[in-house]
């Protein structure tokens, strides 16, 4: 059996993970981020190299590390970014498709073969990116104007201004602090679509192998159907019964026949969209619907207010914006900036003084990108709260759901299917000494063949419920 070793999926641990609370590693790792400039660029590059000199490795970084760790701490899978795709990732996906898949093997597949997951990744960078934008002040201008003298002047007078702007200084940590809270934002938007992409590989996969298994019970269903069908036409050529009859059977075939067709169709739907999931196309699935133990009802709600990512992503957003209002102060629309101002006369003469340039806000000083911001705040608590009441129907919603199938699941494989093998071993026998028709065994082997697809229906729903009961809980058991 192909395990799948971490060790051969990622590089060691970078200084700059931190472990302890997801929020102060990841704004911790922000501002590490920030605060470097060129040479960081000079160490990424060499890093690179590096990378792709040890072969199966990846591009070290400190956001990308607390996804990583938050993903495989919450659900033992493994996920990495890969702007350099290493080799040994496509000889473990090949090792895993070996055998027919479980859910588990699919769901690792797709973690590491999905362009989704790097295009997700990819948000990670470019909110790395307006880090650092937010973590420069404004280059300096330079301006230089040369005037030409009337007359026979042997010289021109040349006027030289070096300004910085000073507001752009004054108003840099508030920018950068705001763009830390939106990396941490940003980071745990990504972990949180991680694990709705986890839930979605893992339902589809539970819908194509329900539809797998119960396609093989609607087959025997068709033939059943057809054997009555076929003893209908026999007994219709001897004028042992009448055109009704044969009519009847005839429909019932047919429509098993359709229901058979329309079910190969899903099944091959379905198996389309797992495989694009996973990135490949050519699997087997394994047709063990084991049923894993159901989730304890233990302060569920408590549980996914503290673990929901999107939630944590929604409040880092909420104070971005209420950093950000410190960049609307009257004094922000000023533009003040400040230098060196040189000028050469036309006799030869240098002066030299200080300059500086200065807008008025008289008319525009901010009142409208205060109140737009202050508006942004309150609809992204609003927003918030709304988020809260949704976590709270969705986990009474699928945890109800999970117990009702698996309520449902044990009434039909310890109650009804069992009554159904009964029946039909009592047809069976009565068919033996001639006390029942071939139609009344049949039908009685058909309502068997029918419960065992509502079985299927059931451990289907109840997988799926409990993979959105797990998502909704931020991606942990408790």
């Amino acid at each position: 059996m192909c395990r799948i070793v971490r060790a051969s999926l990622h590089t060691p641990k970078s200084g700059l993970c931190y472990r302890g609370n997801f929020f102060e590693s990841v704004l911790l790792s922000a501002s590490h981020f920030a605060n470097v400039t060129f040479m960081l660029k000079k160490i990424f590059y060499i890093g690179i190299l590096l990378a792709l000199t040890t072969g199966c490795c990846r591009i070290p970084d400190p956001s990308g590390e607390a996804i990583v760790e938050s993903v495989f701490d919450r659900t033992g899978y493994d996920v990495a970014w890969d702007r350099k795709a290493p080799v040994c990732k496509e000889e473990l996906i090949n090792c895993l498709l070996q055998d027919q898949l479980t859910v588990d093997e699919a769901v690792q597949i797709a973690l590491l073969n999905s362009p989704k997951i790097q295009a997700l990744f990819e948000e990670v960078g470019i909110a790395q990116s307006d880090l650092i934008n937010a973590s420069l002040i404004a280059n300096p201008i330079f301006g230089m104007a040369v005037r030409i003298p009337e007359g026979s002047f042997p010289s021109v007078n040349p006027e030289i201004d070096a300004l910085q702007s000073l507001v752009s200084i004054l108003l840099q940590p508030i920018r950068r602090k705001s763009a830390c809270f939106e990396l941490a934002g940003t980071v745990a938007h990504v972990t949180s679509e991680l694990f709705q992409f986890i839930e979605l590989v893992s339902e589809t996969f539970y819908n194509a192998q329900a539809s797998m298994i119960s396609l093989e019970w609607q087959k025997q269903i068709l033939e059943a159907r057809e054997l009555e069908f076929l003893v209908t036409e026999k007994l219709i050529e001897v004028g042992n019964t009448n055109q009704l009859h044969y009519e009847i059977h005839f429909d019932e075939f047919q429509e098993a026949l359709l229901s058979y067709e329309s079910m190969q169709i899903e099944v091959n739907t379905l198996k389309m969209e797992l495989g694009q999931l996973m990135g490949v196309f050519e699997f087997e699935i394994s047709c063990d619907m084991g049923l894993p133990p159901s989730i304890c009802q233990q302060n569920l709600i408590g549980i996914a207010y503290h673990q929901r990512f999107d939630l944590l992503a929604s409040r880092m957003q909420t104070d971005a914006i209420a950093t950000s209002m410190g960049l609307y102060q009257w004094y922000a629309y000023t533009d003040f900036a400040a230098g060196v101002a040189y000028e050469r006369e036309i006799d030869g003469t240098n002066k030299t003084g200080p300059g500086f340039v200065l807008e008025i806000p008289i008319f525009n000083f901010g009142q409208g990108d205060r109140m737009k911001v202050r508006a942004m705040f309150c609809q992204n608590v609003q927003q918030t709260r709304d988020l809260c009441l949704q976590i709270q129907q969705e986990v009474r919603t699928f945890y109800e759901g999970m117990v009702l199938s698996k309520s449902r699941s044990e009434q039909l494989q310890h109650n009804v299917i069992p009554d159904k093998q009964e029946i039909v071993d009592q047809n069976l026998r009565f068919y033996n000494f001639m006390n029942a028709s071939v139609y009344d065994l049949l039908e009685a082997k058909v309502a068997e063949l029918m419960s065992e697809m509502m079985l299927v229906e059931a451990k289907r729903d109840y997988l799926v419920y409990r993979a959105l009961l797990i998502r909704s809980l931020g991606g942990v058991i408790p």
